[in-house]
C-alpha cells in the first residue's frame, strides 16, 4: 500500500484534533471520500501537480492519458471503519501506472515481432534486447521477450485545496470528549 503523496500533513493535523475528540466511520468515509475526488480529479486534468506525460496511445491517436476506458479512474473505492479510512483500487495495473517500471512481454503475442542484439554489425543467435527509454540495453531477458517502460503517471496526489477540504470536515465532524479507536 502507498502513502498519498500530501497525506501526512493532514494525518498530522487530524491526529492533534484526536486528542480532544473522536471520528466515527461516518466521518472517516467522509474524508475518503473527499480524498477519492482528490484522486479522479488528477484523471481529469491528467496529472497534478505537473502533467503526466502523454502515454504512447495519445501521441499517436489523440485522448487522455489513463482515460481510454476509465477503468482505473473509476475503480477508486473509499472505505472507512471506526479507525480510519482510505482509498483502494482492485484494478491490477494500477501500481505499476502509478510508480512506473517495467512489463516483460512475449513477442509471440504479437504477430512477427522479434528483437536481436546484434553484435559486430551481425546478429548474434537468438539473444534478445530491448530499448528503455534513449536505447540502453536490457538484460537477462529472455528469447521472445520484449520490455515496455511505462513512466509514472502518480495518481496519489492531494491538493493544497484538498487537504484543506479534508482537515475542515474533520473538524466539522469531529466529536468532542470522544475518543479515537
Amino acid at each position: 500500500m502507498s502513502e498519498v503523496r500530501g497525506i501526512d500533513i493532514v494525518n498530522a493535523k487530524i491526529e492533534r484534533m484526536l486528542a480532544v475528540g473522536g471520528l466515527d466511520r461516518e466521518a472517516y468515509l467522509e474524508l475518503a471520500n473527499i480524498l477519492k475526488s482528490e484522486m479522479q480529479e488528477n484523471f481529469r486534468v491528467g496529472g497534478r501537480p505537473t502533467a503526466w506525460k502523454p502515454s504512447e496511445r495519445v501521441r499517436r491517436k489523440g485522448g487522455q492519458t489513463l482515460r481510454l476506458t476509465g477503468r482505473l479512474m473509476n475503480s477508486l473505492t473509499a472505505f472507512a471503519d471506526d479507525t480510519g479510512g482510505g482509498v483502494g483500487t482492485n484494478v491490477k495495473y494500477a501500481a505499476i501506472h502509478n510508480f512506473g517500471g517495467d512489463i516483460v512481454r512475449h513477442a509471440h503475442s504479437r504477430i512477427g515481432v522479434e528483437f536481436r542484439r546484434p553484435k559486430r554489425g551481425k546478429f548474434a543467435g537468438k539473444q534478445i534486447f530491448a530499448k528503455r527509454g534513449t536505447g540502453s540495453i536490457k538484460k537477462n531477458i529472455s528469447v521472445g521477450q520484449y520490455i515496455i517502460t511505462i513512466d509514472p503517471r502518480p495518481f496519489d496526489y492531494i491538493s493544497p485545496q484538498g487537504r484543506s477540504d479534508i482537515i475542515k470536515a474533520a473538524g466539522r465532524r469531529l466529536i468532542v470528549g470522544a475518543t479515537d479507536g
